[in-house]
Order: C-alpha cells, then sequence, then structure tokens
C-alpha cells in the first residue's frame, strides 16, 4: 500500500509541478537596440546591463553592426545589436521596463520622428505573438524592411517565422530592398 500512496503522490507532484512551471514559463523576446550619439558601443552594454538589473534574463546576445542611419540623412552611423531575453512580463509591461532602460540613460523622446539617441530598445518578436495596442506593435512593424535588424537577427536566429508574414527570417533578409551598408562592427577599444 505504500508504493501505491507514494506513486500517486509523486505522480501528482509531478501534474502539479507541470501545471505551475506552464503558468509562470517564460516567454522569448527579441529587443533591437540601437545608439548613434557618444560612444555607441557603451550605450549599447550599459543597455544590456539595465536589462538585467531590470530582471530579464538575456539569452542571447548578437553581434553589433554598423549601420547608415535609416530614413534620416546628415547623422552619425549606427551601432545596432539584438538581444534575446527570457521574460515572464506582460508585453506593455516589458514596453515599460524598456522605455524606463532608455529614460535612465538619458533618451529624450521628442516624438517628431527620428532623431538620433544614444540608446534606442524596440521589441522585435514575442515568440510568435501579434500584439496591436495603440501602445506596442510586435512584430515590429517596419522589421522586414529593415537589413540593420535582420541581418543580426538572420545570425541569431534565422530560421525564426515572422507570425504576421509566415517566413523566415533569413528568406526576408535575402528579399530585403533596404540598400543600407550593414557591416559587423570591430571594436576600437582596447
Amino acid at each position: 500500500m505504500g508504493m501505491t500512496v507514494g506513486s500517486s503522490f509523486v505522480a501528482m507532484v509531478t501534474s502539479l509541478s507541470l501545471v505551475l512551471w506552464q503558468q509562470v514559463r517564460m516567454a522569448l523576446v527579441w529587443i533591437g537596440m540601437g545608439s548613434n550619439l557618444g560612444h555607441r558601443e557603451a550605450w549599447l552594454a550599459r543597455a544590456v546591463d539595465h536589462l538585467i538589473e531590470n530582471g530579464l534574463h538575456i539569452s542571447g546576445l548578437g553581434h553589433i553592426y554598423e549601420t547608415e542611419p535609416w530614413g534620416m540623412e546628415g547623422v552619425p552611423d549606427f551601432l545596432n545589436q539584438i538581444v534575446r531575453i527570457e521574460t515572464d512580463l506582460e508585453p506593455s509591461a516589458l514596453g515599460n521596463v524598456l522605455r524606463q532602460v532608455e529614460f535612465e540613460l538619458g533618451r529624450v523622446r521628442t516624438g517628431t520622428g527620428y532623431a538620433s539617441r544614444e540608446i534606442d530598445l524596440d521589441i522585435l518578436l514575442w515568440e510568435g505573438k501579434v500584439i496591436d495596442t495603440p501602445e506596442l506593435q510586435v512584430p515590429h512593424p517596419r522589421m522586414h524592411e529593415r537589413r540593420f535588424v535582420l541581418l543580426p537577427l538572420s545570425e541569431m536566429d534565422g530560421g525564426l517565422i515572422h507570425p504576421l508574414l509566415g517566413r523566415t527570417i533569413i528568406e526576408l533578409l535575402n528579399d530585403c530592398k533596404d540598400p543600407s551598408v550593414c557591416q559587423r562592427y570591430r571594436s576600437t577599444a582596447t
């Protein structure tokens, strides 16, 4: 009889553990980071530190790319990088964390279109979710048009499927019409 009770107890604990794991399962989220002011590489590193300090788990960090400004002329080139995180936050809460990190790092949003910035953090993809609210659109509505997003993202997770377009990141990169120069950045730090 002790074996039956023990087996039932183990089955119950295993079942309960599975239910709890499913309830707190972390979502994978891909964030694009960019900087074109000051010591750009340091801004990216500081942003990653701030994400960690805000309780986000970094599960992947892509190569840094130097890219021509997209949608702007006469401004310094950007450094761009993709960060993959795991989070149990809701999308709006994560968006608030990203805006707070930008603020902590000195970003001032003017609301007048594209502008140079110390740091920019954008949610690109959320593990297959489609989010469309006035505050947040995921997947990022223009990511499929931007080489500086697709190239580093393809290196990290090229087989990801864009949930609206139904195509992999590599396929989107291969068909991208963006002529911007986007090349791996070679740090000048010693």
